[in-house]
């Protein structure tokens, strides 16, 4: 018998679309989110009272083009698991950019649950969904963030993400990168 100590055990990650987890994932994610009394970023995982399924449905009509109606972009969230069952953290991306999202928002958001922040996860997502889009007609992205957000900062420096600007937006000092793709 081989007994497997914590830092022997394998942990994978992976990075997926919102239709490859489950209601008992999910609802540990966020439940989470939602006891710490934090804004849940991406605010597309947020679940706002709403039923998995519920979600599930929200999810699938945020990558259509009746997003346009609401003023939005279409977008895709993907959630980064843990051996396929803990959810750490989600990425919303969203294929193109309107007026407001060139300023604050951009192409991505992304976000890692209270407990399993300060471990690398946020890079890790950003980095292979960055991967997984190479192949697309895609040449750069844009990531924003609050100035007094030093993990975000570290974040997008560390994905290459390059600073074009910093701008005030209600009070609040934000920075915009651009990270490349090709």
């Amino acid at each position: 018998n081989v007994r497997l100590t914590p830092s022997a055990r394998r942990i994978e990650l992976k990075l997926v679309r919102f239709d490859e987890i489950n209601e008992n994932q999910y609802l540990e994610y966020i439940l989470e989110w939602e006891k710490a009394n934090e804004t849940i970023i991406p605010g597309a995982s947020d679940r706002k009272g709403r039923s998995f399924i519920e979600m599930i449905e929200k999810w699938k009509a945020n990558e259509s083009r009746h997003m346009y109606q609401e003023g939005k972009v279409p977008s895709t969230l993907y959630f980064l698991t843990e051996n396929d069952r803990i959810i750490i953290g989600s990425l919303d991306f969203r294929y193109e950019l309107n007026e407001q999202l060139l300023v604050h928002g951009g192409h991505i958001g992304y976000g890692v649950r209270p407990t399993r922040r300060r471990e690398g996860n946020c890079s890790l997502m950003l980095k292979t969904f960055i991967e997984t889009i190479r192949d697309k007609n895609i040449s750069r992205v844009l990531l924003t963030c609050d100035e007094s957000n030093i993990g975000s900062i570290k974040t997008i420096e560390k994905c290459k993400g390059i600073l074009e600007n910093t701008i005030e937006i209600n009070g609040k000092r934000v920075r915009r990168y651009w990270i490349g793709i090709k």
